[in-house]
């Protein structure tokens, strides 16, 4: 299975939605035949970080697409369609890609999210992370 996480595409003051965003995501990957989206999440994160650009959430794709096809994909329609005008828009891709036989490292992601939704996390945090499991991952502005 491959996961792609999304956030952070829209602005206060220029619209766009990271819904919307990953919908045109999951779209373009289902153009190819061979590829099935098997559902699209919503992540509510934690409503009171001042640096949020609207509502605080992210979104997550569950795929059977190649994660490299997957990455180029997410990172196209997420260069396209963030408002990255705005300077408190920071978008950020990570995929994440798991043999079915091979075990999800749980432990890890469930401390993550957990402190995603009720704390405030520091962007190395995240990156030692995605590195620790050899995730793929880009970002505009701040990363943030």
């Amino acid at each position: 299975m491959t996961v792609v996480g999304i956030d952070d595409t829209d602005s206060r003051e220029r619209g766009m939605c990271t819904t919307y965003v990953a919908r045109a995501i999951a779209d373009r990957l289902r153009e190819d035949d061979s590829v099935s989206v098997s559902r699209l999440l919503l992540v509510r994160l934690n409503p009171a970080v001042e640096y949020k650009t609207r509502g605080n959430a992210a979104l997550a794709i569950h795929t059977d697409c190649d994660p490299d096809r997957a990455f180029e994909i997410a990172r196209e329609r997420l260069e396209a369609l963030s408002e990255t005008d705005d300077e408190r828009t920071n978008p950020g891709l990570v995929v994440a890609a798991h043999d079915p036989d091979e075990a999800v490292p749980a432990d890890d992601m469930s401390r993550f999210a957990h402190a995603a939704i009720r704390d405030h996390l520091a962007i190395a945090d995240a990156a030692a992370l995605i590195d620790r499991h050899g995730y793929r991952s880009w970002h505009a502005g701040d990363g943030r």
